[in-house]
């Protein structure tokens, strides 16, 4: 029969047997303070239009290859693509990135910036649908989750791009994770 043990993790002491708690990696990273977000939402009046197109660049620094998923939501149909190596000759407004734990004052060198000038694209990664609705009625979509993650190279640029295809101006939201796994 095992021995009790205890268990610190967080300021929580955890006893008896089998005390050893399991976590998926991106909450784990989350209590290391090494996961980060932004999101950018368009509504109102700057909805996004039919067949418009909105871009944003991830510049990724030389420290860590960041393990890295977009959450998109829209009212209608939209198409998005997944850029690498892209070139830009202006980087656009950069976002306000922040660690999801509050109490942690790590910083990350990767940097999101919406609106950039794009010189070129870069090699395609992935191309997605995002339905919107049926029958006439543009409802929604949304694409994303940890589930889709993609591991970013380190000095390197990416292009997200999302185009609105529903045949009328649309809201959308995109929220950019990623965590960084800093060797442990």
């Amino acid at each position: 029969m095992p021995s009790p043990v205890e268990i610190q993790m967080d300021g929580i002491t955890m006893r008896g047997k089998f005390p050893i708690p399991t976590l998926d990696v991106s909450h784990k990273r989350l209590h290391e303070g090494t996961l980060f977000t932004t999101t950018k939402l368009f509504s109102g009046a700057g909805v996004i239009a039919n067949d418009a197109s909105v871009n944003f660049l991830i510049s990724v620094g030389a420290a860590y290859s960041p393990h890295f998923i977009v959450d998109m939501a829209a009212g209608g149909d939209f198409t998005s693509q997944f850029f690498e190596g892209s070139t830009v000759s202006a980087n656009g407004t950069e976002l306000s990135l922040f660690n999801r734990f509050r109490p942690s004052s790590n910083t990350t060198d990767t940097d999101i910036f919406y609106a950039p000038t794009v010189t070129g694209d870069g090699t395609g990664l992935q191309t997605s649908f995002l339905p919107g609705g049926r029958a006439g009625q543009a409802v929604g979509g949304q694409d994303g989750g940890f589930d889709l993650e993609m591991v970013l190279s380190k000095s390197t640029l990416y292009l997200y791009r999302a185009t609105n295809i529903s045949g009328q101006a649309k809201a959308a939201n995109f929220a950019f994770h990623f965590y960084e796994n800093r060797g442990n």
